[in-house]
């Protein structure tokens, strides 16, 4: 997959002042179509 994917996501949480990374693979990137299908999903 092209155009930035690197497999990861970073949450951040604003209120405690902390962030964290999410690893996730390029399939699941497919299957959710990428933004709004994955936005969707991590909200979830």
């Amino acid at each position: 997959m092209r155009y930035g994917f690197h497999g990861k996501i970073l949450e951040v949480d604003l209120t405690e002042q902390r962030f964290s990374e999410r690893e996730f693979t390029e399939n699941e990137a497919k299957k959710y179509l990428l933004g709004s299908g994955l936005s969707a999903k991590i909200l979830y």
